[in-house]
């Protein structure tokens, strides 16, 4: 009964799937049944590469970081009905936003029951306690047996713009979009590497810039968010698998939390790809955002090449766009730790802070804070 409940309403023609980091073992049965139906699909940022980043099919990655494309779609194709799984919406995956909830109605799936309807609370909905991969097997073989693929109506599908490719400049820093840019041909497309994004600017600039084609290459923190979870958990995915490991962290985070000394010690397969800003971005340019002054967000600039060779690594300095590739060639190239240090250009500003302060004035209010 739930199984022809949700297909009822996912037979209309503007319905969507949002799919999170719960339904990351339940790719291959995903794409199978939004193929057949023609259901867009939107991921959280802990989803990345769950359902492949450039198929027709998918709309973007929401949240922090998130793609453009995911509040467009919204505001053009409000859908009126969503099927949820593997996530519970949370601030960072949906901002919480008015404007991203159906029209009509919900249906969630997830382990966690407390999940439910979270980020819709004035949306009526349903919640269903199952297994992402069983859930969307059983779609599938329910829709083939009662003949729902040939009833429903595909929507608008949608649009994919090619993404401008940036040359390098020949002065100043390195702008954080070029980074990502080097990122997604060196270490996304050219190595199999696990990419993991600290909390701050740098998981950020990785939800917005880089792309997947199936799960397991990606990790980020988007719960708490805590500074140096990845500074040092990167070094654990290193030993505990065969692959090599690509963190892109903070300058703030690295000084808070690494174990560059541990990597050295058990030779783990890791590469530290810092952005050096000399500040606590995120919060430098939120509080800025917010009309506030900002208070104890710079620090003296730290040469991590120097910090990580006193401790049994090595590492790189990057200080023009044009040196990037050959880095991170030699660093990928290197059997052990390395820290690439990327000196970046401070005054462009993450791609989240916009969004992050409309939810942070939007929750404000509607809890009577002026």
């Amino acid at each position: 009964a739930a199984v022809d409940a949700c297909l009822d309403a996912l037979a209309d023609p503007t319905a969507a799937v949002w799919a999170g980091h719960g339904a990351r073992a339940a790719s291959a049965e995903l794409r199978r049944f939004v193929e057949r139906a023609g259901l867009p699909v939107i991921t959280s940022p802990r989803a990345k590469g769950v359902f492949s980043e450039s198929h027709p099919l998918f709309v973007g990655v929401s949240g922090a970081g998130g793609s453009p494309r995911v509040r467009a779609w919204f505001e053009r194709h409000r859908p009126a009905h969503l099927l949820i799984v593997g996530t519970r919406l949370g601030e960072v995956t949906s901002f919480l936003a008015p404007t991203h909830t159906p029209s009509g109605g919900w249906t969630h799936v997830d382990l966690d029951p407390t999940a439910f309807g979270v980020a819709f609370p004035r949306v009526p909905g349903r919640g269903i306690v199952a297994d992402a991969g069983r859930f969307f097997t059983a779609l599938l073989e329910r829709a083939e047996a009662t003949g729902w693929f040939a009833r429903r109506s595909p929507g608008a599908p949608t649009e994919r713009p090619v993404p401008e490719l940036l040359t390098p400049r020949r002065d100043g820093d390195v702008r954080p979009p070029f980074l990502m840019q080097a990122l997604q041909t060196r270490v996304v497309k050219g190595t199999d590497a696990v990419v993991m994004s600290e909390a701050g600017t740098s998981f950020t600039w990785c939800n917005a810039a880089l792309r997947f084609e199936a799960p397991g290459r990606y990790r980020t923190s988007a719960t708490w968010g805590s500074m140096g979870h990845f500074t040092t958990g990167c070094i654990g995915a290193a030993l505990a698998g065969e692959r090599r490991v690509v963190a892109v962290v903070g300058d703030g985070a690295m000084l808070m939390n690494n174990e560059i000394n541990t990597a050295a010690q058990y030779r783990a397969r890791v590469v530290w790809v810092i952005l050096n800003d000399a500040q606590f971005g995120l919060n430098e340019q939120g509080m800025t955002a917010l009309g506030m002054r900002p208070v104890e967000t710079q620090m003296p600039r730290t040469d991590f090449v120097a910090f990580a060779r006193s401790q049994g690594a090595d590492g790189l300095a990057v200080e023009r766009e044009h040196e990037l590739d050959a880095a991170l060639a030699r660093a990928l190239a290197h059997d052990g730790p390395f820290v690439l240090d990327v000196r970046i250009d401070r005054s462009i500003v993450s791609p989240v802070i916009a969004d992050r302060v409309s939810s942070l004035r939007r929750q404000a209010g509607a809890a009577g804070t002026p």
